[in-house]
């Protein structure tokens, strides 16, 4: 078997695999072609907002470059591994985003508190309060409160508006809030304060497992970290020393070679979704055009 061959093998093998995946997944009958192609794309996350959309280009430059190299050395298996290099290793290197999700946390607490206060006595109405909580919120909160009193001086009913403020924020303690200020806005009974001052303690109570949850995690992150960069530099070494690698040049042992890439490069991904978790789900609907 020669090593175009063994290419053409992998990238079918390759194909074959997604074209299962996509075949698993049920299909609206309703739902057009182009918008279900939409949706394997957000499976994949190859959108223009998705977690890879962003890489697109350059894994089509990386693919580019190893089908050149491939051509010159016989090392096909270099098409379908720079262009998944370029997409998977920065996603298992770079730091979880979970400071900073803690640290917004926290100053949600201290934005609802501010909130409350400004309710108080119920001289001043919810949507005033809003206004006047821009100024002094935190700057994790800037940039969607800034939308959420734009869209208010807009005149958008504050229902939608806080909606899409809970979009932008995009997470379970946020739908709280919102779901909280959206019940006020509709019955305006005053009753809003208390509620606000209970939902501030029990963020403080999440804020504060979520920091001793984070600081368990940072172990395990930084170990997968460290596993993948030794990982990447053990076989980037083994790859130039000719008499380890000679055999994996053949057809076969390119196969074999991807197969087993493949396989290790999902453990380490396994890894990192351990020490990653899973955020609690939102409950409140997306706003249509979202």
């Amino acid at each position: 078997m020669t090593a175009l061959t063994a290419a053409i093998v992998v990238i079918l093998i390759g194909a074959g695999i997604l074209a299962i995946v996509a075949g698993l997944r049920p299909i609206d009958p309703t739902v057009p072609g182009p918008q279900r192609g939409a949706k394997l794309l957000d499976l994949l996350g190859l959108r223009a907002a998705g977690a890879l959309g962003r890489r697109r280009r350059a894994a089509a430059v990386a693919a580019a470059v190893a089908l050149v190299v491939a051509a010159l050395t016989g090392w096909w298996i270099l098409v379908p591994l720079a262009p998944a290099a370029i997409l998977g290793l920065p996603s298992l290197l770079r730091p979880a985003r979970s400071n900073v999700d803690v640290q917004r946390l926290g100053d949600l607490e201290s934005w609802v508190r501010g909130l409350s206060g400004t309710l108080v006595g119920g001289s001043v109405g919810l949507e005033q309060a809003l206004r006047a909580s821009l100024g002094s919120a935190p700057p994790t909160l800037q940039p969607s409160l800034s939308g959420l009193v734009a869209r208010l001086d807009a005149q958008q009913p504050i229902r939608g508006a806080l909606l899409r403020w809970a979009d932008e924020m995009d997470d379970y303690v946020s739908d709280l809030v919102a779901a909280c200020l959206i019940l006020e806005a509709e019955r305006r009974e005053g009753a809003v304060t208390k509620a606000l001052d209970e939902l501030a303690e029990t963020v403080a109570e999440l804020t504060a497992s979520r920091r001793q949850i984070e600081a368990d995690r940072s172990g395990p992150r930084a170990t997968a970290r460290w596993v993948t960069i030794f990982s990447v530099g053990t076989i980037a070494l083994l790859a130039l020393t000719s008499s380890y690698a000679a055999w994996y040049g053949t057809g076969l042992g390119q196969i074999v070679a991807i197969v087993l890439i493949a396989a290790y490069a999902g453990c380490l991904m396994w890894m990192r979704k351990i020490a990653t978790g899973t955020p609690i789900p939102r409950f409140l609907p997306a706003t249509p055009g979202r």
